[in-house]
């Protein structure tokens, strides 16, 4: 694949570049994306982090800018 799709949890930074690309000639597909529970990329991740784990197994993820337990 020779493009990245980007995406985004910020509402308003979606809404904005949904609007632009409605506005723009070009095409209708905005730049950046918004990233919800039910978007086609988390299902998709979803299965493929799943079958990596067995039973009473649990995915864990870290991040240096996460600076507290959080569930998505």
């Amino acid at each position: 694949m020779a493009e990245r799709m980007i995406l985004t949890f910020d509402r308003d930074l979606a809404q904005d570049k949904l609007t632009e690309a409605r506005e723009a000639t070009d095409t209708m597909w905005p730049t950046v994306s918004f990233l919800s529970d039910i978007h086609p990329v988390v299902e998709w991740l979803t299965d493929k982090v799943l079958v990596q784990f067995g039973r009473q197994e649990a995915p864990v993820i870290t991040s240096p800018y996460v600076t507290e337990p959080t569930r998505l």
